[in-house]
């Protein structure tokens, strides 16, 4: 995808490979989590203030909660070479 498209909202299912907490000493440092779908493809979504994470009964819950190897869906938007940005991240387990 060229960067200059319009972006359309992205939704990806799948295991958990990593998440990347906050670097207090890496000035405006967002924490990720990277999501490999069932075609083994990896997607990274930034997770902001304003991102919602649910466990399965759809309870709020803390970046914390969520492990590696996980299965998740993530709902944000388009990944750009391979980035999003997260609005909402529930365990699918």
């Amino acid at each position: 995808m060229k960067s200059s498209q319009l972006c359309e909202v992205e939704n990806v299912a799948g295991k958990v490979d990593s998440i990347t907490p906050v670097d207090p000493a890496a000035k405006d440092s967002k924490p990720k989590i990277t999501v490999v779908d069932n075609k083994g493809e990896k997607t990274v979504f930034t997770i902001t203030p304003t991102t919602t994470l649910y466990d399965v009964n759809v309870k709020p819950i803390t970046l914390d909660a969520i492990k590696q190897g996980a299965s998740v869906m993530v709902k944000g938007t388009c990944a750009t070479e391979g980035t999003g940005v997260a609005t909402s991240v529930k365990l699918l387990n």
